[in-house]
């Protein structure tokens, strides 16, 4: 798993060099596709990015493009189909001829990158809750555990309807107690 992660960061790194000689558009004329997930490697690793399986809780941005799914031991953090699809609808492209060309093969890579998902472990958790649209997944630390994620000047963990973030914060709380309870025995 350590290589796949250093392969996706070779990748990001590649791209930005990729990146850095293509000429730049007025500021006016650029829109950008960013996105940025923070999370310790210790308890966090990528993952493939699929759709919750019948029974496991999940949970979706009110834009519909970051999904939060419960599985066995981790929380997964991953753009929707949608979101997906949607990555670079905030870019507003200018360039002509071989930078424009370039720019689709860049962004066609960089979609294959994002269909992966980052999971954290449910172990590494102390608490979940909700605090009216967002959720707070508290990790043993007290931090919070994807508070800082941008997509596109989004951040998915306060973009949630109320009673959804309960339900999934009382899910992801009801399998922190269960872990423990395993770790206990």
């Amino acid at each position: 798993m350590k290589s796949f992660i250093r392969l996706v960061r070779n990748a990001a790194a590649a791209f930005c060099v990729v990146a850095s000689l293509i000429p730049v558009a007025p500021s006016r004329a650029q829109g950008g596709t960013k996105i940025s997930v923070n999370a310790p490697d210790s308890v966090s690793f990528v993952v493939a990015r699929r759709g919750p399986f019948p029974g496991e809780p999940a949970i979706r941005t009110l834009s519909g493009e970051v999904a939060l799914i419960l599985r066995d031991s981790v929380v997964v953090l991953q753009l929707t189909d949608y979101g997906l699809d949607h990555l670079f609808d905030g870019d507003r492209e200018t360039r002509r001829g071989g930078s424009r060309i370039l720019m689709a093969m860049v962004k066609a890579g960089l979609s294959g990158l994002f269909d992966h998902g980052v999971a954290y472990r449910v172990s590494a958790l102390r608490r979940a809750y909700a605090e009216g649209n967002r959720l707070v997944l508290e990790d043993r630390a007290g931090d919070h555990v994807f508070e800082s994620t941008n997509y596109n000047d989004h951040h998915p963990m306060v973009e949630f309807s109320p009673a959804e973030a309960r339900r999934f914060a009382m899910a992801v709380q009801r399998s922190i107690a269960s872990h423990r309870r395993m770790n206990r025995e």
